[in-house]
């Protein structure tokens, strides 16, 4: 099972964070489909981690839209900026 909190999984997150020109895309909002897959969640951990980290003074918006809505909810608790849909629920991500 996948756990976003193990160590080494974070530590690749802050290694990739140099490599994110996201400075850019600060106030912008981001919809992100398959964010429950690999590379789909990997992007909103990153720009997550981003959006704590980043003196920009404005988070980057991302929605996050996934095939279980209550996993959805449940992974962007933790997430600054991400706030989660539903592929049967567009109403939540407008």
């Amino acid at each position: 099972m996948f756990d976003p909190t193990h160590p080494l999984y974070r530590e690749d997150l802050a290694g990739t964070l140099p490599y994110i020109e996201a400075a850019g895309l600060a106030g912008k909002r981001l919809h992100i489909t398959g964010a429950r897959g690999l590379i789909g969640s990997y992007l909103v951990d990153a720009l997550a981690l981003f959006n704590r980290e980043s003196s920009a003074g404005k988070p980057i918006h991302i929605y996050a839209m996934g095939r279980d809505l209550a996993a959805m909810e449940q992974r962007c608790k933790t997430r600054p900026g991400c706030i989660f849909c539903g592929t049967t629920s567009r109403s939540l991500c407008q």
